[in-house]
């Protein structure tokens, strides 16, 4: 389930990039996307850590 939220925000977000700022140099769409990339990367990995240490608390 996370991942397709992770997913979807992505999704708007590149879609908010491409047409909230269609004019921007190349350069930029390359640097947005890896950004976005790296975000998304980088949740995929935080929150099931996030939710462990949750679910570990709310046991004790």
């Amino acid at each position: 389930m996370i991942k397709w939220i992770i997913w979807i925000v992505w999704l708007i977000l590149v879609i908010l990039w491409n047409y909230g700022w269609p004019g921007v140099e190349p350069i930029w769409d390359v640097i947005v996307a890896t950004f976005l990339s790296l975000s998304t990367t980088l949740a995929h990995k935080k929150i099931p850590q996030i939710k462990e240490k949750t679910n570990k608390s709310d046991k004790k």
